[in-house]
């Protein structure tokens, strides 16, 4: 046993989830998103954005020192109170499953993520608006 090696060793930076903090800046975060977008590309649906930043406020909160509980809570109110979306199903002969979704994400009533997939989320891919009041308003949860 003494010669196995900790697996910390193995783990690169790339390894670590991202976290907001004060001094992340609106390209780090835009990056960030892209990334999780494009990694989403197999499977994808109006909620993807939802998802990925209610794991980005979850894991922000619990790098600030807030407890899994309260991080779970705060996360679920941050999306639920201030994001929305709105998809429509389309005809498309093309796809195999004859549809393909086309919808916006909004935060605080404001479209920031606009997105396209086939008929069974498969080609998910979307672009960003300004997502600055985002960034923002979660630097500030992370005050509370």
């Amino acid at each position: 046993m003494k010669y196995i090696k900790s697996f910390k060793l193995f783990e690169s930076n790339e390894d670590e989830e991202f976290v907001v903090t004060d001094e992340t800046t609106l390209e780090q975060f835009e990056d960030h998103l892209n990334e999780k977008v494009e990694a989403r590309y197999s499977y994808g649906s109006e909620s993807t954005l939802e998802n990925i930043i209610n794991t980005l406020v979850y894991n922000s909160l619990i790098s600030a020192g807030k407890s899994e509980q309260e991080s779970e809570s705060i996360a679920d109110d941050f999306v639920r109170m201030n994001m929305d979306n709105t998809y429509e199903s389309i005809p498309d002969e093309f796809d195999m499953y004859e549809r393909r979704t086309e919808g916006k994400n909004k935060y605080n009533s404001k479209v920031i993520f606009e997105f396209s997939c086939g008929g069974d989320g498969y080609a998910f891919s979307g672009s960003f608006d300004d997502v600055s009041e985002l960034l923002n308003d979660i630097k500030e949860l992370l005050q509370q």
